[in-house]
């Protein structure tokens, strides 16, 4: 009976046009449950939903971007030339878009520490002078530290990124409009409702087969009504004569119930892959200050000056002695490319 029911669904997959003839050919309740979940598996591929879940990310990302490069104006003017006296490239990097991207980031931290001769590179391996006695932040001791014990996890380090973070909201330049105590809560909620997002489906599925499985070792009397039924019953006269036979209510609430979980089943991995799109949007909590708003425009009109009035897009990093650094902030603010590809590739090739 299952053999049957999985070449038929099989036939029905390649022509759909042909259900009618599966239907008039098989009865059995197996091939049945099985044509009505693949056809709510088909229309669900051809309704709206999938596109609709597409839409919305989008449009989630569309506001994030818009939201992180978007502040106050508080002097209003297009270009800036002073240099960002104070902060580090990191917190440069997250006061412009409250984020930090951190190969671009690192790398024009590593560009700074080499301008102040606070770091170079001895044969296949950094070194340090005597960093702990500069004037630096903790986020930068923790950087050059890791660097020169290769410690730092140069894709994704969260404690250095915690770091930044805290340092900006100590500096008065980013806030958190949530408590620091709901803020840890959130972060607790978000684990577990990762966890029940990725079970959720695996439950479901396993859900749907019990169902159905104790369905079919039901569905003998149902069958035998079937059976003696006339073919050439309209849909409204079939319901009527089952509706005589109340004994087959709970089997046909079984299929229904089938039904409804397999679809749950389908759309669950969706629904979860939008929620954890949602929940990771949620973790950029962080908003500028009225001070953070300041440097914010003084940061893009630093960007729009060496954008518009210098070739530092083409400059090596070698030239860091020239530029001084300007060439630093082409970097954060990704004018310059080819630095951050030259400090990566020379890292990965001493590491």
């Amino acid at each position: 009976m299952v053999s049957s029911g999985i070449f038929f669904l099989l036939s029905a997959w390649k022509s759909r046009s042909k259900i009618t003839e599966i239907l008039e050919a098989e009865h059995s309740l197996v091939v049945i449950i099985g044509l009505i979940c693949f056809l709510a598996f088909i229309a669900f591929l051809e309704s709206i939903i999938p596109f609709a879940i597409l839409k919305v990310f989008f449009r989630k990302m569309k506001k994030q971007v818009i939201k992180n490069n978007s502040f106050i104006p508080i002097e209003d003017f297009d270009y800036y030339r002073d240099k960002l006296t104070g902060l580090s490239p990191a917190m440069i990097s997250i006061i412009s878009d409250l984020e930090i991207e951190q190969r671009k980031d690192v790398a024009a931290s590593i560009l700074k520490y080499e301008e102040m001769g606070i770091l170079k590179v001895e044969g296949n391996n950094y070194e340090a002078g005597d960093y702990q006695n500069a004037d630096l932040r903790e986020s930068d001791k923790y950087l050059i530290e890791g660097l020169v014990n290769h410690t730092f996890n140069m894709e994704n380090d969260r404690e250095w990124r915690k770091l930044v973070e805290k340092e900006a909201e100590e500096e008065g330049y980013l806030k958190n409009p949530l408590s620091r105590g709901k803020r840890g809560l959130g972060k607790k909620q978000t684990g577990c409702g990762c966890g029940g997002g990725c079970l959720m489906p695996i439950l479901l599925f396993i859900l749907f087969l019990v169902v159905t499985f104790h369905a079919n070792a039901n569905t003998g009397e149902l069958e035998a009504i079937l059976e003696a039924a006339s073919d050439d019953m309209s849909f409204g006269q079939q319901l009527e004569y089952l509706g005589k036979y109340p004994q087959v209510y709970p089997v046909i609430a079984e299929m229904i119930l089938a039904l409804v979980l397999f679809i749950l089943t389908i759309i669950s991995p969706l629904l979860a892959i939008v929620g954890g799109i949602a929940t990771m949007s949620k973790r950029k909590i962080w908003t500028r200050t009225d001070a953070g708003n300041e440097m914010a425009e003084c940061i893009y009109g630093m960007k729009n000056f060496i954008h518009d009035f210098s070739n530092l897009s083409e400059a090596h990093k070698e030239q860091v002695v020239l530029w001084d650094d300007y060439l630093v902030y082409a970097v954060v603010l990704e004018e310059n490319q080819q630095i951050v590809k030259e400090i990566m590739k020379r890292r990965n090739e001493k590491w």
